[in-house]
């Protein structure tokens, strides 16, 4: 009877509608503060190459550019992570915006050979992508994610404000949540590399979870959220 369904790509699908829900009850209900602006931004970030790769996966559509695309998407978490934990910690300066300096400056050269990515593999869960300078890649994408970690543990340590350190405290677990499972897979699997992308945003989801639960005790509610029993 399914023989001819396509279920790749289809629990993108999923976590996209879950995080595209949990962006419009924020923007209903969440304080618009700088901060929660820039988890939404995150959240945006994230949602969209969920449905990219559904795109991909699902629909087939498996052009080098919207694998580019995918790409462009997802090399500016990092930065809006670095962003996120300088502004609950009130350090936020115009001159950290230079974080995504070196991600733009290496899709800028990306766009030259976009010809070169390529989809090698889709499945229900990931995406197998060949891309240039993979190397590179991670080290630009890792160096902020190492730095937002450290940053969160550092608001832990310092901060007298319980409720700071209770919000470092739910986001460092959220970065943790995928980043480590990330780390044990490229122990485990040498080749993870060629997923990375994908992998490490579906374990984001759980990332997206405790974003959205800092987003929503950050700040007073804009609206009042009823619960009905």
């Amino acid at each position: 009877m399914f023989s001819h369904v396509n279920f790749d790509g289809l629990f993108s699908l999923f976590i996209f509608c879950i995080e595209i829900l949990f962006i419009l009850n924020l923007l209903y209900f969440a304080n618009r503060n700088r901060t929660n602006l820039i988890g939404l931004a995150m959240l945006t970030v994230l949602a969209c190459y969920q449905f990219i790769e559904f795109l991909i996966c699902n629909q087939m559509i498996q052009s080098p550019t919207i694998a580019y695309f995918a790409f462009v998407d997802i090399s500016f978490l990092p930065p809006f992570g670095l962003m996120l934990s300088l502004s609950l910690n009130n350090k936020l300066k115009k001159v950290h915006l230079l974080a995504f300096v070196p991600a733009l400056t290496l899709l800028i050269y990306y766009a030259g050979m976009i010809e070169t990515f390529k989809v090698v593999r889709c499945s229900f869960f990931y995406a197998m992508y060949h891309y240039p300078f993979g190397d590179l890649y991670g080290f630009i994408y890792y160096i902020p994610v190492i730095l937002t970690l450290i940053i969160f543990t550092l608001g832990i340590k310092n901060n007298i404000d319980p409720e700071k350190i209770f919000f470092n405290k739910v986001l460092l677990t959220g970065y943790l949540l995928f980043v480590i499972p990330s780390i044990i897979a490229f122990i485990v699997y040498p080749e993870f590399w060629r997923m990375v992308e994908s992998v490490m945003c579906k374990f984001a989801f759980l990332f997206a979870c405790c974003v959205s639960y800092f987003i929503l005790k950050n700040g007073r509610l804009r609206k009042e959220i009823k619960v009905v029993f």
